[in-house]
């Protein structure tokens, strides 16, 4: 049966970050499964962001949650965490 994955981020907004978009997204072999979610950070407050998606898994199967902040049509990996099927 199909698991459900989850990749979740907070962040807190001060003034280095404020005004900046951040997306969430579940990556299976290099592949983006379900959809991102965005979260925008203001300099007041604290924002969150949860994506999930149901995926069979298999051997060998490589997870991917990848957090990337989007500015000015730029789009930076922040964090890339690895999980490995075996």
């Amino acid at each position: 049966p199909p698991a459900d994955i989850r990749a979740s981020m907070s962040v807190i907004a001060d003034d280095a970050v404020a005004g900046l978009t951040y997306e969430v997204g579940i990556f299976v072999n290099g592949v983006q499964v379900g959809t991102g979610m965005t979260v925008n950070a203001t300099s007041t407050e604290v924002g969150f962001a949860l994506t999930e998606s149901p995926h069979a898994l298999q051997t060998n199967d490589i997870i991917d949650m990848r957090v990337r902040n989007i500015k000015d049509d730029t789009d930076v990996t922040l964090l890339d965490a690895q999980l490995v099927i075996r």
